[in-house]
């Protein structure tokens, strides 16, 4: 009877009951939303470094990480190469050579990462098999063919079919270069990836660093990044760990990770500036609501109706605009989120330098969890119902004979 009773004396003053309920809306739709965004901008951020040639493991010579010259090549590839044979059927595995050096034509010349790849495994672990967007992808037969990023092709004012130089360190620790014609050109999500890679095939790597079969790594990808400490530790296990390191993506990517961590400590921070706002409002339609009443509550107590049931009925109104504001703020998330996914989300191609900078993607497409409500909405509904306790209080408190004579 209490629950129908505080519904009813909610639509008494409807305009009054709208305005709470549109500040309790606005306030869950800006939690949940803003983690749906920060959601999508984590698991796009995580999803590039893991495409741009991270992977969820890596398998180096120790101290290649720090250091990552062609000082550390893993020269006896016999166990690694076994280890790939045996590699669960869900996990796929690249060869890499890559080493610093400098890439150059007639006019210019800029310092840079060469990457030795196997073109059929590389395309099925990293971005680039699907990033070519002008002339063709790496083939077998591409003994002198190298591709490029558009951020250098502008760089360098070059094109499909143009020569480039590129110069690095030899196993002999002699410089070394070679001349490799342009095949294609793509496109990363960042233009420091762009400027910062140039692919050849492993063979001819491996062949101008006179490096015979050695590689610089190992990178595997599994179906999912949560799968990464479970395939670290079956490598782990297969190798010489004194001479070889495992790293998940955790640890190739610590701005990332450190940055996962500061996100995760801002939304709280978030959720309980927005409760505040939200909190005041709340509070002070309750008082209203209460003082408008006080003769109502006050006779209510002259015939006998217990402090405790009025403090009830108060909160439970609370309760029931909690309720209604959490679904309705629900709701409108999820709508913004359809309607962005819809739109292509939000577009920082103005700011693009800014937003990489911040290790942000251009375009930012919010991602929406239903477990991502439990939380807010927890929030929401507990901290809500514990401020109306002191209007309801105040309202169980409400002595009969100064409310029978209040104007």
């Amino acid at each position: 009877m209490l629950a129908q009773l505080a519904w009813r004396n909610l639509w008494r003053m409807p305009r009054r009951t709208v305005i709470i309920l549109v500040s309790i809306i606005i306030g869950t739709w800006g939690m949940v939303f803003m983690k749906s965004l920060m959601t999508g901008i984590m698991h796009q951020m995580i999803d590039n470094g893991i495409r741009t040639l991270t992977g969820h493991v890596q398998v180096h010579k120790r101290g290649y990480f720090n250091d990552p010259s062609i000082d550390y090549m893993m020269a006896d590839t016999k166990d690694l190469s076994e280890m790939v044979q045996g590699l669960p059927g869900d996990v796929v595995g690249s060869r890499r050579v890559k080493v610093p050096g400098v890439v150059s034509n007639a006019r210019h010349s800029s310092g840079i990462v060469i990457a030795g790849i196997v073109p059929e495994d590389e395309a099925r672990v990293s971005f680039i098999g699907s990033a070519v967007t002008e002339g063709r992808y790496l083939t077998q037969g591409d003994g002198y063919g190298i591709l490029i990023g558009e951020s250098l092709a502008r760089k360098f004012d070059t094109q499909v079919g143009k020569k480039l130089v590129l110069t690095s360190q030899d196993a002999r620790g002699n410089i070394s270069s070679g001349g490799y014609r342009i095949v294609g050109i793509f496109r990363a999500e960042l233009d420091a990836t762009e400027e910062g890679f140039a692919f050849i095939l492993l063979p001819s790597a491996q062949e101008m660093l006179k490096m015979g079969d050695a590689i610089s790594e190992l990178c595997l990808l599994g179906p999912h990044a949560d799968q990464a400490p479970r395939l670290r530790q079956w490598l782990e296990s297969r190798i010489d760990t004194q001479t070889y390191e495992v790293m998940t993506w955790k640890e190739l990517m610590p701005l990332i990770t450190a940055t996962l961590d500061i996100w995760d400590g801002f939304m709280y921070i978030w959720y309980a500036i927005l409760f505040i706002a939200m909190s005041f409002g709340l509070v002070n339609t309750m008082l209203i609501a209460v003082y408008e009443r006080f003769r109502e509550l006050g006779v209510l107590r002259a015939i006998g109706m217990k402090s405790r049931w009025i403090i009830a009925q108060i909160s439970i109104e609370a309760v029931w605009l909690l309720i209604m504001g959490i679904a309705l703020g629900d709701l409108l998330t999820f709508v913004s989120v359809e309607w962005l996914h819809h739109v292509g989300g939000i577009n920082l191609s103005a700011y693009a330098a800014s937003a990489e900078q911040m290790g942000f993607p251009k375009i930012i497409v919010p991602l929406f969890h239903v477990r991502d409500l439990a939380i807010p909405n927890a929030f929401v509904l507990f901290l809500g119902i514990m401020v109306n306790l002191y209007p309801a209080v105040k309202a169980g408190r409400i002595p009969p004979v100064e409310a029978m004579t209040y104007n």
